[in-house]
């Protein structure tokens, strides 16, 4: 996990780097988690406001 190497790096192991594959899972992460609030979200809006999805 990105975070432990960041943690590991920070309290003096220098030895652990973060690999590419590591980085792109991360970034998968946070994107699928952004889809799916963004649609939450434009659902919460249509409703309140009787409008259509707004994205």
């Amino acid at each position: 996990m990105l975070v432990d190497l960041r943690n590991n790096i920070a309290h003096g192991d220098f030895t652990a780097q973060a690999t590419q594959a590591d980085i792109s899972r991360y970034m998968r992460g946070i994107r699928d988690f952004c889809d799916r609030v963004d649609r939450k979200v434009a659902v919460v809006v249509a409703k309140q406001f009787s409008v259509p999805r707004p994205w």
